[in-house]
């Protein structure tokens, strides 16, 4: 009995043990997945305009039907062929895909306020460029940032510093 005893004091102090670790990852999978639908979408809104050769529109929607200024980023998204570039979903137009998020736990914030539209050479509409950060409050360590410029998408940690090559203080210390 007291070896049964100690067995389960054992277990129980690796259970309390490991518990934290197991929440940071769940909360570490869900950041990732809401990262790779935001990532994907981003990469077909650009691959849908080159393909069809039509502009494309990427926006976050209440309904699914229509674009919203009063939804986040992190609700539904709509993406759909934008004949006009007219940056509204009008009658004749095609819905490519609209996307639901995992759940609520990840917040997302961007410099890009309505939408982001796609043309048929690949480019963003006007040039535009922006950065979506990506968080999970669950998580003990930073989020993501998925950063769109012009035809470049790329990811990056928040915290991970881009070096500027026009910045002296860091050319300087590189050359010695």
């Amino acid at each position: 009995m007291i070896e049964l005893m100690i067995c389960v004091v054992i277990l129980g102090i690796l259970a309390n043990w490991a518990a934290p670790g197991l929440a940071n990852l769940s909360a570490r999978m869900t950041l990732d997945s809401e990262v790779e639908r935001v990532w994907q979408l981003l990469r077909r809104a650009r691959q849908e305009a080159a393909s069809s050769g039509q502009p494309t529109w990427l926006c976050a929607s209440l309904d699914g039907k229509q674009c919203s200024d009063k939804a986040g980023w992190g609700q539904t998204l709509l993406l759909f062929v934008d004949t006009n570039e007219s940056e509204t979903l009008d009658g004749d137009e095609r819905i490519v895909t609209i996307s639901q998020p995992a759940g609520n736990q990840v917040s997302i914030t961007t410099n890009i306020a309505s939408g982001l539209g796609y043309t048929p050479l690949g480019f963003t509409r006007g040039r535009q460029s922006g950065t979506f950060t990506l968080t999970n409050p669950a998580l003990t360590s930073n989020g993501k940032k998925i950063i769109v410029h012009f035809a470049r998408i790329r990811t990056e940690d928040i915290n991970d510093k881009i070096i500027d090559p026009d910045d002296e203080s860091e050319s300087s210390s590189t050359n010695g």
